[in-house]
């Protein structure tokens, strides 16, 4: 079976499509750095700023070592140990229950201070960060293999538990995931976040490939065990104690059963992070979220499932949309698979409100080219195809007229059964023919019947009607076909003046006798139009006593010795006076017929 050509672009369209998505959607669905990434992010921060802030009650709270705890201490940056000391005590003596410091501890050495800190970090609960170093080319989705960790001084280690501060950010610069383990040569590292959250609830974590345990709650993780981020507003937006509140007495009851995060929120310390809210955002803030994020708040869910959902989901709007292109008319093609592509990337959006983070990115950059190419591949089917239309309607012309060529082209099924029109009818003879043709041969008859064929195509046709045979030295033409036009009487006799003063301006051939004319028989009644002959070789044609009638009105005018003969129902049937006005009106005899009708004559001298 021989293929159309728009089955065969949509076989290549689909081709194209799974391939494309094979390709984009392989990186996706393993985690791996792909162009897409940077797309993604930049409309990962659009979808952020669009939903707004999603600001929620949570047990976290931030001890914010802000430029008033700074200015006040008049002690610089870093704080001193002992300063950080009596900060821990206090959060302590607000009823903290458990303590993250995001603070290095590593470095300047301070016997007395450093003891005093290693005391009071015993006094709660406490995670204190390490900070890890990665190759250039790690990857942001698998477990995180670090070169080397800087860990906090031995003696804080034996004071509190140890987790990572690391953050993994996006090309744009915004935090996106935070790796809850990393492998070291020494075995499995955590996270500050989720050794923060383990401590607040009293229970180990429980890590699976999608998803990690604390307690009762579940949360869902990327590839990698990594936590999505969803970045809940502006800084400030978990809220913040001022540690110089803290020290005056002025917190209250804010940080009693609490997770409290200790971090640096002056300006110029450096350790921050751009945010679609904030050109600079601490750190801290980034953990803080990441930690509510474990203990309280919803986050983002993009795991295995959701990143199989992105490219099936893809493959499948690319397949459908190159189908629709391929196979459906182009406009309404382009029509259906753009909507079927805006359609899936409104309810990524909507899904993105909801907490599930679905690419954006994936489903465009494989469906907008993959469709850019399929409709360019039927478009020029579409060109090629009209191209041969316009031959064949050009070479079916020759053979009807043009005005029906282009009607069987747009509708091959056109009076594929009869259909009773009310029409004008037009029959022209030459006078004289047999004369002409005994003197001129068959070269010069040939070259008369062409000039006066030619006179009777290009007026009726400039008339809007149909020539649908050609008889020798006659023509039968019809005005109301293909579709009838209540001017028809009008522009039959128009083309009747027309088509006589046509024949006589034609120059005689040599050897003619005398000068050409030509009769014209008219009438206007109802006819049958239908296809005559073979089912692979029909001639479009019309039957009926009309037809009789306008051939016998030829008899008429010769009788009479006029040129036109036009049928009273003709005139009755003009829509404005006829121009020039009949010479004469004679009731005459139709041969074969038993009654007489009423004629109209113009001699046209």
């Amino acid at each position: 079976m021989r293929l159309t050509a728009p089955a065969v672009v949509a076989i290549v369209g689909v081709v194209a499509a799974l391939a494309l998505t094979a390709v984009a959607g392989a990186p996706h669905l393993l985690g791996r750095r792909s162009p897409l990434d940077g797309i993604e992010a930049s409309l990962v921060d659009l979808r952020l700023l669009l939903f707004g802030e999603t600001p929620h009650d949570t047990a976290v709270r931030v001890v914010a070592i802000d430029d008033a705890t700074v200015d006040a201490a008049g002690l610089g940056f870093p704080l001193p140990r002992a300063r950080l000391a009596q900060i821990v005590e206090a959060i302590a003596d607000a009823g903290a229950r458990t303590l993250a410091v995001d603070v290095l501890l590593v470095g300047r050495k301070d016997a007395a201070g450093d003891a005093a800190l290693a005391g009071a970090l015993q006094r709660i609960p406490t995670v204190i960060g390490a900070a890890a170093r990665f190759p250039a080319d790690a990857v942001a989705t698998t477990v995180p293999r670090p070169q080397e960790v800087v860990w906090p001084d031995a003696q804080f280690q034996e004071s509190a538990e140890v987790g990572m501060v690391n953050v993994v950010t996006a090309s744009t610069g915004t935090p996106r995931h935070v790796p809850l383990v990393m492998l070291s040569g020494t075995g499995l590292l955590s996270h500050m976040a989720l050794r923060a959250a383990a401590l607040f609830a009293g229970a180990e974590p429980r890590l699976s490939a999608e998803s990690v345990a604390i307690g009762e709650r579940v949360v869902p993780l990327d590839l990698g065990f990594h936590e999505p981020l969803r970045i809940m507003g502006p800084g400030g937006t978990v809220p913040r104690v001022s540690v110089a509140e803290l020290l005056a007495g002025r917190a209250g009851d804010r940080l009693r059963g609490r997770l409290v995060l200790l971090g640096y929120t002056a300006s110029g310390v450096g350790d921050t992070f751009v945010t679609p809210y904030d050109a600079v955002t601490p750190g801290v803030e980034i953990l803080a979220t990441a930690t509510a994020q474990l203990v309280d708040t919803p986050g983002l869910v993009r795991n295995v499932a959701v990143r199989r959902v992105d490219v099936a989901a893809t493959g499948a709007i690319a397949v459908a949309g190159s189908l629709a292109i391929a196979l459906a008319p182009l406009t309404a093609g382009l029509a259906i698979a753009m909507g079927l592509l805006a359609a899936w990337l409104a309810a990524v959006c909507v899904m993105f409100a909801e907490g599930v983070w679905l690419s954006l990115a994936l489903p465009t950059a494989v469906a907008v080219p993959v469709f850019a190419v399929v409709a360019a591949a039927r478009y020029l089917v579409e060109r090629r195809r009209a191209a041969r239309d316009r031959q064949g309607v050009t070479r079916l012309g020759r053979f009807q007229s043009p005005a029906l060529a282009r009607r069987l082209a747009d509708d091959p099924t056109y009076l594929a059964r009869p259909v009773t029109a009310t029409v004008a009818v037009l029959f022209v003879d030459l006078k004289g023919f047999t004369g002409h043709s005994e003197r001129l041969g068959l070269d010069g008859t040939q070259r008369l019947l062409k000039d006066f064929h030619a006179n009777t195509a290009d007026v009726v046709h400039a008339g809007g009607g149909v020539v649908l045979n050609y008889m020798g030295d006659g023509a039968l033409a019809v005005f109301g076909m293909p579709d009838t036009r209540p001017d028809d009487a009008d522009r039959a006799l128009l083309a009747a003046r027309a088509l006589i003063a046509a024949v006589r301006a034609t120059a005689p051939p040599d050897g003619a006798v005398g000068d050409l004319d030509a009769r014209v028989g008219l009438h206007f009644d109802d006819v049958v139009m239908s296809r005559l002959g073979h089912d692979e070789h029909q001639q479009v044609t019309v039957t009926g006593d009309a037809v009789n009638v306008a051939s016998r009105l030829m008899d008429v005018a010769k009788g009479a010795g006029a040129n036109i003969a036009a049928s009273a129902a003709l005139m009755a049937a003009l829509t404005r006076p006829a121009q020039p006005p009949a010479e004469a009106m004679i009731t005459a005899p139709i041969r074969g017929r038993a009654a007489t009708i009423e004629v109209a004559l113009w001699s046209l001298r």
